[in-house]
């Protein structure tokens, strides 16, 4: 078993042909951004904690990313999850992923969270696992 297993999603934000001719001008490499958002922490030193309420797993979580400077953004909970909403659709996101408090993790679809998308929100590419041979 791995010493630690997160749920997380990598986003690599795509270059536009006016971004890519403006860099190239000014004689810039153009290297598209990555974000690795981790979510949730599901094994922890080699120990499944699926069944630890949310809260007891974020704290794991947070404690694990001490030390982590560079591009790291913690949120243990929103109180206003209306203004969390408005500002993922001003930014052009995809949506918000909300977890109950107290819930323990489950895979697949559960009544411990609730993944609400921004309507007309439209991925570029869409990710396709390889088959396993």
């Amino acid at each position: 078993m791995p010493k630690a297993w997160c749920s997380m999603k990598l986003a690599v934000q795509t270059s536009t042909p006016s971004t890519r001719g403006l860099c190239a001008d000014a004689g810039i490499a153009v290297r598209p951004p990555v974000a690795l958002a981790t979510f949730d922490l599901l094994v922890l030193r080699g120990q499944d904690i699926r069944d630890w309420p949310i809260e007891k797993r974020k704290m794991a979580l947070q404690k694990l990313l001490e030390g982590v400077t560079v591009g790291r953004l913690y949120v243990s909970a929103v109180d206003d999850g209306e203004w969390l909403y408005q500002h993922v659709r001003t930014l052009g996101m995809e949506g918000i992923v909300a977890k109950r408090a107290g819930s323990l993790y489950r895979g697949g679809a559960s009544d411990g969270w609730r993944k609400i998308k921004v309507p007309g929100y439209h991925r570029l590419g869409k990710f396709q696992r390889e088959p396993i041979a």
